[in-house]
């Protein structure tokens, strides 16, 4: 059967029942839009309900584990855990974390990639049919989008965000995940032709407000125009003007952020960026970090690292919320520093639950080893995915500059999603069939 024949039926390479199909279908849907449980506290962060979905899913893969070791991907991340696990046994042995809090972080990236390995056991074979896995990413755009636009437009508050009516953050844990979800998703449904889901995606990116989302989706964006205008392979048909279109929107975007036409949609984001100066807030946090204790274990860092935050936004700078986040990285730095651990890094949890910089936060917790491990990993999922698929993970990596993507649960099992979408349907080009 040729790439251009469409079966009745969505065939699948994974010989599993329909009944398994649709317990992962509707499992990673709660995982993407169900209300956050929390069962157990340990360490600033928790064992919730979603914890025990994913464990229910890696409970069926743990009989398939030396087949899954087989593909690449999967292995890399196998090798990511064993670092991080290292990593922990030196940090705990030199009292810098504790062993218990530091293995539910070491193992929370392996957690979530559950979602992958459920999905694609093996290069070019998938468990959900693309089609499937296509209409989950846009349901989770438009009630994701529907939620921040009550936040926002309506008044409405409820989710998990403090800052929800202030700036939109849907069901997730704030306006950074929710814009990170918008343009992941945005980006795959403009790669797949499907105009409507892309608008509301760009929505949802300025609702949220995140400074962040807008420069991730202009590069991701940026290089979807690319590909497309080079003519790279791409899964379906691109719908005629798809190029027009983003490169238009791309312009509309920064118009409207530049003019009140918008009023209260943009005009949060629009204060930020004119508030941002990056140079000269790197300048002051370096200051103020360089003039406190260093810190020497998870403990320590929490205390200097929040103990004082009110006195550093009374600060001379302008833009706080990257004020406080350079003066953490440079606490973050003078520790990895002082402790000379540059191979295996200060230990899973030592920054505890949030370092606003997902690649900062790698090579702090596993040092050189971790950071080189995601790097190929990232690299081997940009090679197996298509033209949708690598720009919705460019444009994860561009957040992931400043915030913990990679370690946030809905925006990574989104964006695992999504590569595995992406993988099926550029190994359909081969010569695979194409599912309805």
């Amino acid at each position: 059967m040729t790439t251009a024949q469409v079966t009745s039926r969505p065939p699948f390479d994974d010989p599993v029942s329909a009944q398994t199909q649709w317990i992962s279908l509707l499992s990673i849907a709660w995982l993407l839009l169900g209300v956050r449980v929390d069962l157990v506290s340990l360490g600033g962060s928790s064992v919730r309900l979603e914890d025990v979905i994913l464990a229910g899913l890696a409970a069926r893969l743990l009989p398939r584990l030396p087949e899954l070791a087989k593909d690449r991907v999967n292995l890399l991340m196998l090798l990511i855990a064993a670092a991080s696990v290292m990593s922990l046994g030196f940090a705990s042995g030199a009292g810098r974390v504790e062993a218990p809090v530091g293995l539910l972080y070491a193992l929370r990236p392996l957690e979530y990639w559950v979602v992958y390995a459920t999905l694609v056991p093996a290069k070019g074979r998938l468990t959900v049919s693309e089609s499937r896995l296509r209409r989950l990413v846009y349901v989770v755009v438009l009630v994701q989008v529907a939620a921040a636009s009550a936040q926002v437009l309506g008044g409405v508050s409820f989710g998990f965000s403090k800052f929800s009516v202030e700036r939109g953050a849907g069901l997730t844990a704030g306006p950074y995940e929710l814009g990170a979800i918008c343009v992941i998703g945005g980006l795959y449904a403009l790669g797949r032709g499907n105009l409507a889901i892309f608008a509301v995606g760009l929505l949802g990116i300025l609702l949220s407000a995140s400074r962040i989302s807008l420069v991730a989706y202009l590069v991701g964006a940026t290089f979807l125009v690319g590909a497309l205008l080079l003519r790279r392979r791409s899964t379906t048909t691109v719908r005629p003007g798809t190029v027009g279109v983003t490169l238009g929107s791309m312009a509309l975007v920064v118009a409207l952020i530049a003019s009140p036409v918008m009023g209260s949609i943009t005009s949060p984001l629009s204060d930020r960026l004119t508030s941002t100066s990056i140079l000269s807030t790197w300048h002051d946090s370096r200051e103020i970090a360089s003039v406190v204790p260093t810190p020497h274990s998870s403990m320590q860092y929490f205390q200097i690292a929040y103990g004082s935050i009110s006195s550093i936004q009374e600060g001379p700078s302008a833009d706080n919320s990257s004020l406080i986040r350079f003066y953490r990285w440079n606490l973050l730095l003078f520790a990895l520093s002082a402790e000379g651990a540059y191979l295996l890094g200060l230990g899973p949890s030592f920054p505890g639950p949030s370092v606003d910089g997902a690649l900062l936060r790698i090579f702090v917790e596993t040092g050189i080893v971790g950071l080189l491990l995601w790097c190929v990993l990232y690299v081997s999922l940009f090679r197996r995915s298509d033209v949708a698929g690598r720009s919705a993970l460019l444009a994860t990596l561009v957040g992931s500059l400043v915030i913990d993507l990679p370690f946030a649960m809905r925006v990574a099992v989104l964006l695992l999603v999504v590569l595995a979408a992406s993988q099926r349907a550029s190994n359909l080009q081969a010569g695979g069939e194409v599912d309805g």
